[in-house]
């Protein structure tokens, strides 16, 4: 029997059909988190807990939740910048690999995890099978939805049976249900098989009233989000789309880097990374942090300085100066695009917004184009489009000595946006918009689109403007 180095007596089973005989294979666990006794802070906290994927170890699944840690408390502090920073802790939930008495994944751990994966999916997705067995509400002669809820239930009651069967999964459960019992709510970035671990948990454990259990669902292999609530992010051409056909489809693309998520084997396989792909990408990182502040943070802050996927330009005149993302646009003209690093909601927005920039002394402004999207909607279509309000006439500001220009994005605009969607069948509604990007115009000669700047705000309201 293969062990941990530090030779706790803890199993993880194999599963699938070998079940009855897999015992004598159990690989030993070390336990990654630890149960706390009371609330982050006194008006109650959140954890955001990593779950990591297949061919995982220990330190780079660490290492994976203090980039998701890094990324989340630098747009929390640009946020609410005086919160009690004790109320948001990060923890691990670790899918152990299968490895020998020195510490090394044994050979074919790769497969044995990928086993263990396909056992989790046969459990989670019910439907498959029903489909195979021509069962649904027509030939058993049921009401309209009774043969999915009869599923589900045989799929959870089949969960709950298998449970003490999984270690890790038990210890994830723990883990959860300490921190819900504690008056925490939980927030779990899962990546990949790691989704197949919380889908489980999230049946196992009991939420308290006034508390919440949210899963962000990267590439996952799962069919759908554990609640309505879930919010599930995989690139196009992501590997995890072609082995598992009737996973979460695709929804969102990035532009850098461009050296993978293509059609071929390979690049498809390194799509699917966390660290290097989904973690660097311009539009996944973004989208990842705001969907973990979405529900921390779901109102925007009375006046916030933005920071970019292309740098944090910081406050006016600190000699920051951050050059946008090239693009070039139809009709052969660069356009430089300044991605926020966290979206802005416009969730509680009322009056509308105001948008600030800081570009290089002696640029002037024309228009200033703010782009945005309803990234979270669970139509793939409709959350990969955008839209983008192009407001002329800035007014003149001044902060720090330097020239910045404003303009007013109304509640009518806004509105607006939400009724070009309903038009195209997308059910969007206020909470679901978030500002996205900039890009900004210049009206100097030979100048179009201003490729740097020294800072950026969006304020609440009209003439919500920095001072």
């Amino acid at each position: 029997m293969s062990s941990r180095p530090d030779d706790t007596a803890e199993l993880k089973h194999l599963r699938g059909h070998f079940m009855n005989r897999l015992l004598i294979f159990l690989p030993f666990v070390a336990f990654t988190g630890s149960i706390s006794g009371a609330s982050n802070c006194p008006t109650g906290g959140t954890t955001i807990y990593f779950g990591n994927g297949i061919r995982t170890d220990q330190i780079t699944a660490n290492d994976s939740l203090k980039g998701v840690r890094a990324l989340t408390e630098a747009a929390l502090d640009a946020r609410a910048p005086g919160r009690d920073r004790s109320c948001v802790q990060y923890q691990l939930s670790f899918d152990s690999q299968f490895v020998g008495s020195n510490g090394e994944p044994i050979d074919g751990n790769a497969f044995l995890q990928l086993a263990d994966a396909l056992f989790q999916k046969g459990l989670l997705d019910y439907s498959r099978a029903w489909a195979v067995a021509k069962v649904n509400d027509l030939t058993l002669g049921l009401a309209p939805g009774v043969a999915d809820v009869i599923g589900q239930s045989i799929s959870d009651l089949t969960v709950s049976i298998t449970a003490p069967l999984q270690r890790d999964l038990q210890q994830h459960r723990m883990l959860y249900q300490s921190d819900l019992n504690n008056g925490n709510n939980v927030i779990v970035v899962a990546h990949s098989q790691g989704n197949l671990y919380v889908d489980e948990a999230y049946r196992l454990v009991t939420v308290p009233p006034g508390r919440t259990f949210t899963v962000i669902a990267v590439a996952s292999p799962g069919a759908h989000t554990v609640s309505d609530s879930g919010v599930w992010v995989t690139l196009v051409n992501d590997i995890i789309r072609l082995l598992v056909p009737d996973s979460l489809d695709s929804n969102i693309i990035n532009f850098i880097p461009n050296d993978r998520c293509k059609s071929d084997f390979i690049s498809r396989v390194s799509c699917h990374d966390f660290d290097s792909s989904y973690m660097v990408g311009d539009q996944t990182r973004p989208a990842i942090v705001s969907a973990v502040l979405s529900k921390l943070q779901p109102n925007p802050s009375p006046l916030e300085w933005l920071s970019f996927v292309e740098g944090d330009p910081g406050l006016p005149g600190d000699g920051q100066v951050v050059n946008g993302n090239p693009y070039v646009a139809v009709g052969g003209q660069t356009q430089y695009y300044f991605d926020l690093s966290s979206y802005v909601p416009l969730n509680g927005v009322t009056n509308g917004v105001t948008v600030t920039v800081f570009p290089p002394a002696n640029t002037s402004v024309a228009t200033i184009l703010i782009g945005g999207q309803a990234r979270f909607v669970s139509n793939p279509v409709c959350a990969q489009a955008t839209w983008g309000p192009s407001t002329s006439s800035p007014q003149s500001v001044v902060v720090n000595g330097i020239q910045g220009w404003a303009v007013n994005v109304s509640q009518s605009t806004i509105q607006h946006i939400i009724n070009g969607y309903l038009s195209n069948q997308c059910a969007v509604t206020l909470a679901d918009l978030y500002i996205t990007s900039l890009i900004v115009f210049s009206d100097n000669p030979g100048q179009h689109s201003i490729i740097a700047l020294d800072a950026a705000a969006i304020g609440v309201g009209q003439n919500a403007i920095p001072h």
